[in-house]
């Protein structure tokens, strides 16, 4: 170790400052290396020991949850449902206005690798992200797009189909990421146009799927 180095290591942070330290580190480390990364390794990064971090974080589960909670659920903005429920603007808006701060948010490397990785781990961020998306997206998305269509709440006839119908939309946005930060591909030099067509591939599906059902009268 270099006296330079040893010398910043011996810098003395207040605890905030340090936990948020070890924290931005962990997010790092696990969006290159996957959940499997020990906090050994991560110790050795950061220059400190692993006694230092597990100071802040009792044990690696610890660690791995307040990294889930940093990336995916602080990220999570409060107005994005509350907007889509503002049927002053048109469900297609609502939808490429959405999805454009959505992807904002996931199209970057530690979003897209921490949820890949921990999926080929079966660690259980992807799990406990697909229940949020259950409980605070899907709902609203689909009293939106019944709404639009003058129908009812619900319909058993086309809910499971209606859910396919976003997780496909969600995977398509979800999908430029993976060019980005895994293939390592060019990705659309205009993500919201690219949004608005993908946008209007799931609108036309979806009256498809309502005119399919007798639902709606066929044009």
């Amino acid at each position: 170790m270099t006296k330079d180095r040893a010398s910043t290591n011996r810098v003395r942070l207040q605890p905030h400052e340090r936990e948020k330290q070890i924290l931005d580190a962990a997010i790092q480390f696990y969006s290159e290396v996957g959940m499997r990364g020990t906090t050994r390794e991560l110790a050795t990064r950061l220059g400190v020991t692993q006694g230092l971090i597990y100071r802040y974080f009792p044990d690696k589960e610890t660690l791995i949850n307040r990294v889930y909670e940093a990336v995916f659920v602080e990220r999570w903005s409060p107005n994005w449902e509350e907007d889509l429920k503002n049927r002053k603007e048109s469900l297609r808006r609502r939808l490429v206005k959405f999805y454009f701060n959505y992807a904002r948010v996931i199209h970057t490397k530690e979003w897209i690798r921490i949820f890949l990785l921990s999926g080929f781990e079966q660690n259980l961020i992807q799990t406990k992200y697909r229940i949020l998306l259950e409980k605070r997206l899907m709902p609203t998305i689909i009293l939106e797009m019944r709404n639009a269509f003058n129908l009812g709440e619900q319909d058993k006839r086309t809910h499971e189909s209606e859910i396919e119908l976003i997780v496909s939309l969600q995977a398509m946005i979800f999908h430029i990421g993976v060019r980005k930060w895994i293939y390592r591909m060019p990705v659309p030099p205009d993500t919201e146009e690219q949004i608005s067509i993908y946008v209007d591939m799931f609108l036309f599906g979806l009256e498809k799927l309502y005119k399919n059902h007798g639902i709606v009268d066929p044009i």
